[in-house]
């Protein structure tokens, strides 16, 4: 059998000539991109799923191509902060039988608009509000150790920080993590206002960190051990050098 078309050995039309007939590319389209934060939208969490998912959609081809993936490169515009170029390559089969690459260098234009998360810090949108109390360098340390992406305010107080985050799944998802450096918790909640008639409740949660450090004195039991190591459990190690695990929240400290 031979290509109706171009006279080449091949059963039906072949592969070149149906693809001059019916062009393989990517359509014209524009991205939405967070002014703040750079990403890519509709999803601000990861630009490769969200690029792929729009050229996807920008694809045009012939029925009797299938496209089996693709890859994308991209980099910003040099002459324009406005456009941004990609380099797309689709992997292409031909009646699932003979395998090509489409590569497309696209120049696409970019319109600003703020992405929900940094929507949200901007205007000091506030789920849950963290109480850090007690000792200053375990606060310190736990501001710094925080998702930025998540904080919109910081309030200091004169008994510790109250950091407001956007997200109550972050705020919560935090607790393990300071139950286990032996921090007190403890949750309320309040009403903070309504939306769409229901009402809106914002979290609470009071982390105090111990001010224990290592080699300081601790009660129990009435006898008194030396601290070796601190978190939720403690290791201590009594007068006559014997070594004890004691629950944060059962110490005297002397």
């Amino acid at each position: 059998m031979f290509c109706p078309i171009c006279g080449k050995e091949s059963k039906g039309i072949c592969m070149e000539c149906y693809i001059q007939k019916n062009p393989t590319g990517i359509r014209n389209f524009e991205l939405l991109t967070c002014p703040k934060c750079g990403k890519i939208l509709p999803d601000a969490e990861d630009d490769e799923k969200n690029l792929k998912r729009i050229v996807t959609k920008n694809i045009f081809r012939g029925e009797r191509i299938k496209i089996n993936g693709l890859k994308i490169a991209y980099n910003p515009d040099e002459k324009s902060e406005k456009f941004m170029n990609l380099k797309i390559t689709l992997f292409c089969e031909y009646n699932n039988k003979e395998k090509f690459e489409n590569v497309s260098d696209v120049r696409v234009k970019v319109l600003k608009t703020p992405c929900p998360t940094c929507s949200k810090i901007t205007g000091h949108y506030c789920e849950v509000i963290l109480q850090l109390r007690g000792d200053r360098e375990k606060i310190k340390e736990t501001l710094n150790k925080l998702d930025k992406k998540f904080v919109s305010n910081v309030d200091e107080l004169k008994e510790g920080l109250d950091v407001y985050l956007i997200s109550r799944d972050y705020g919560f998802s935090l607790n393990k993590s300071f139950a286990d450096e032996g921090a007190e918790l403890k949750f309320s909640s309040k009403l903070w206002g309504l939306k769409d008639g229901q009402r809106v409740y914002r979290g609470y949660i009071l982390i105090r960190f111990s001010d224990l450090k290592i080699n300081d004195k601790v009660k129990y039991k009435d006898k008194i051990y030396t601290v070796l190591k601190t978190g939720k459990f403690l290791t201590c190690e009594s007068e006559t050098g014997k070594k004890k695990q004691i629950r944060m929240k059962n110490r005297e400290k002397i």
